[in-house]
């Protein structure tokens, strides 16, 4: 088993590709995470905003009919 064991100092070329692809498009969440970070108003999910949400995923598969 020690035969077939990566050598742990390679990197493969693929992975390291893989994992700038996903720094670059991740983002920044340091903001996020900060304790004076509040969400802002279009992006709040409340009562009204779910539940229009919902009417509207039942209107399109159909299982609402408005009279």
């Amino acid at each position: 088993m020690n035969s077939e064991k990566p050598n742990p100092e390679y990197d493969d070329p693929l992975e390291l590709a893989a994992i700038q692809d996903a720094a670059e498009r991740m983002g920044d969440y340091k903001l996020k995470t900060a304790p004076d970070y509040t969400v802002p108003d279009h992006l709040r999910l409340n009562t009204d905003k779910a539940r229009n949400r919902l009417i509207a995923v039942k209107e399109q598969v159909g299982f609402l009919c408005i009279y």
